[in-house]
């Protein structure tokens, strides 16, 4: 009990804060910062994942659903992988026809965000505040709703 009251209160202290402008790379090993995968969006979520969690391939599938159905407003998703096995990504960004950006979290960010399982996802808005942090799998009906509602704002 004990140790959720400290993570709810630690959780707490990053609400409504600026998330820090991460260096995170591509794929391709190109230094991308998360201020540029947010600037054009009035939301933008993003889903820290591993390949081997079962729940984070949902919440992937789940964006690639979302990103279209938001895809003409400015609503951005980005997956970044926790892991660096290239071939293993690209196969699933090929499978899941994957149009959103992939890319790989640095460690920074875990300890950012104190991770302690994935998929993990925070939504900032276009002053890159975080509105939201969600431990664990979020189903695709209620990301909807809430971007809906953020939109409407």
């Amino acid at each position: 009990m004990k140790i959720f009251i400290v993570s709810v209160l630690l959780s707490s202290l990053v609400w409504g804060v600026t998330v820090p402008n991460f260096k995170v790379t591509d794929l391709n090993h190109k230094v991308v910062s998360l201020y540029q995968l947010t600037q054009e969006n009035d939301v933008t979520l993003f889903s820290l994942v591993t390949l081997s969690c079962p729940y984070c391939l949902k919440e992937i599938h789940d964006y690639v659903g979302l990103s279209q159905k938001f895809g003409i407003r400015k609503v951005g998703f980005v997956a970044l992988f926790l892991e660096s096995n290239t071939k293993k990504i690209q196969d699933l960004i090929r499978e899941e026809k994957i149009a959103y950006p992939v890319l790989r979290a640095g460690e920074d960010m875990s300890k950012y965000f104190m991770l302690r399982g994935v998929p993990f996802t925070f939504i900032v808005d276009r002053k890159n505040n975080i509105i939201e942090k969600i431990p664990g799998y979020v189903p695709a009906e209620s990301l909807d709703e809430f971007i809906g509602q953020q939109l409407t704002r």
